[in-house]
């Protein structure tokens, strides 16, 4: 009964140095990196809203929302407004005309909600 115990003591002590050994091995960092990342990918992984289609969302859309109105505000204060009137009306019909259009396909596909948009000629 004793020599089975010692066995059973033994068997342990290996599993445990065979773990410690195992996580020495570079493979096995290899291994937990792969899945590590593969399930970050598969949670980060949406279906954007108006196409359908899936994309990988590293940040949130509320960020980058924050982000680009707060790059747009920079860049208005660092660039002078054009004051070339003919230029100044091309680019707001092109911005209408882009608005009109994204406005009918939302509305179309009922999905016009929390949508903003804001254009300027610099």
């Amino acid at each position: 009964m004793q020599h089975a115990a010692g066995y059973e003591k033994h068997s342990k002590l290996s599993l445990l140095s065979q773990n410690t050994t195992e996580k020495r091995n570079p493979l096995y960092k290899i291994k937990i990196s792969l899945i590590t990342l593969i399930c970050f990918i598969l949670t980060a992984c949406t279906t954007v809203p108006i196409t359908g289609r899936q994309q990988l969302n590293l940040i949130p859309d509320s960020s980058m929302l924050s982000m680009s109105l707060q790059e747009y505000d920079k860049f208005l204060d660092q660039n002078k407004l054009s004051k070339d009137q003919e230029k100044v009306n091309m680019v707001r019909g092109a911005g209408i005309r882009i608005q009109r259009a994204v406005e009918m396909y939302l509305t179309q596909n009922k999905n016009r909600e929390g949508y903003d948009t804001k254009y300027k000629s610099a």
